[in-house]
């Protein structure tokens, strides 16, 4: 019975956060592609956070979400190279976008999580799994058992609230959900972009 009610509980979140998830595909000056990754939206003005690591090459950025709308990356507006995140500014023609809510309390080890986002260009593929440890240091790093893979990178960590905790930025393949983010509460060390600059 309680599986039932998380189960439940699990699917209305997905329904609604998936909405403001988003794949990056990013280009280079010559239009070739060289990475693609996952975004999602933090307002209903197309400000967005991804990894830095997507965009710090770029010259060009469009994303898709989960429509499959297409919209031009305008801005790399903030960045913390230090977190692997950057704030970004997509061109959404006027329409409101979905968003997510981010909340700077991290939830006890052993605790449940669930990420969206596009593993090796699987579009909106949910996991799940538990706050494995929280790693503490000059940049918060929370460690999951949720699997994550190449192009799902910059993908919302979510608590059982649907709540932003962190961003999906790197594992390690030598062992087993050996998968980290960075704790969302470092977007408070973002400054002014003036390195990376969009054509």
């Amino acid at each position: 019975f309680p599986v039932t009610i998380f189960c439940q509980k699990l699917s209305d979140l997905v329904t609604i956060n998936e909405k403001a998830v988003f794949q990056i595909f990013s280009y280079d000056e010559f239009g070739s592609p060289f990475s693609i990754g996952t975004g999602f939206y933090i307002d209903g003005n197309g400000k967005a956070l991804t990894n830095v690591q997507f965009i710090e090459d770029a010259k060009f950025g469009f994303i898709r979400n989960y429509k499959g709308d297409v919209f031009q990356i305008k801005e790399i507006n903030r960045t913390c190279e230090a977190c692997d995140i950057a704030e970004i500014l997509i061109d959404t023609k006027g329409t409101i976008t979905p968003f997510l809510k981010t909340t700077n309390t991290i939830p006890a080890k052993a605790s449940d999580i669930f990420v969206i986002g596009n593993p090796e260009g699987f579009e909106s593929t949910v996991t799940t799994g538990i706050i494995s440890s929280i790693r503490d240091g000059e940049n918060k790093v929370i460690q999951i058992s949720a699997p994550i893979s190449p192009g799902s990178s910059g993908s919302p960590i979510m608590d059982m609230s649907g709540n932003v905790i962190g961003i999906a930025t790197f594992q390690y393949s030598e062992g087993q959900n050996l998968n980290f983010g960075y704790w969302i509460g470092c977007k408070e060390k973002l400054s002014i972009n003036h390195q990376y600059l969009l054509s």
